[in-house]
């Protein structure tokens, strides 16, 4: 941490920390004692001048993000990540997944985290692939039918899924992300393409 922040270098620090965040931080402003071993990481965060990004960007009182008692998970930035926040959040809408944790969001710049030459940007942008339906047949069809069954068979996303009692945005979000991604991986094996790049 100390050679990565001498270098300048974007740190984040985050996960399930198993402590209050929110008692840490009012045992240090009352000047309290931490220390115990199990505040040690949140010492060192304190210590390198970390910034807790549910606190920079959400009004008190923070949500709780575990079990609706209190705030143990979070995102930690040193002072070079910063800039490059855009907005941090904790979802508190019902998932498809079991846990007694909620989801804290953080949304970068996406600049930050790849850099490109203006010339490779522009052949990103004007690439594209291009399906020949008019090249398929019946046999063909038939191919694409049985690799589209295979994929919906054998992603392990959709079996190990849980279906909640109420289908909400997060359920009908996951079943299109996952039949997007199996359409487009049958698609590639079977379908004709071409890709057409504009001029660079």
């Amino acid at each position: 941490m100390n050679s990565a922040n001498a270098k300048n270098m974007h740190i984040i620090v985050m996960g399930d920390f198993n402590i209050n965040l929110d008692t840490y931080s009012d045992k240090r402003t009352k000047g309290s004692s931490l220390s115990h071993d199990k505040y040690s990481i949140m010492n060192v965060l304190f210590k390198k001048h970390f910034t807790d990004i549910q606190d920079k960007f959400e009004p008190k009182p923070l949500t709780f993000t575990w079990n609706n008692k209190s705030r143990i998970d979070g995102i930690f930035v040193n002072q070079t990540m910063v800039p490059n926040i855009i907005h941090a959040m904790i979802d508190t809408n019902a998932t498809c997944y079991t846990s007694d944790h909620r989801a804290v969001i953080m949304k970068v710049d996406r600049s930050m985290i790849e850099k490109r030459s203006p010339n490779r940007e522009i052949r990103l942008i004007n690439k594209r692939t291009i399906y020949n339906y008019h090249k398929m047949d019946t046999t063909k069809w038939k191919n694409f039918k049985t690799n589209t069954k295979l994929e919906i068979l054998n992603s392990a996303a959709l079996i190990n899924f849980k279906v909640p009692t109420s289908i909400d945005i997060h359920t009908l979000n996951f079943y299109n992300g996952e039949l997007q991604r199996i359409l487009l991986t049958a698609a590639k094996k079977c379908i004709p393409t071409t890709t057409t790049t504009s001029r660079y």
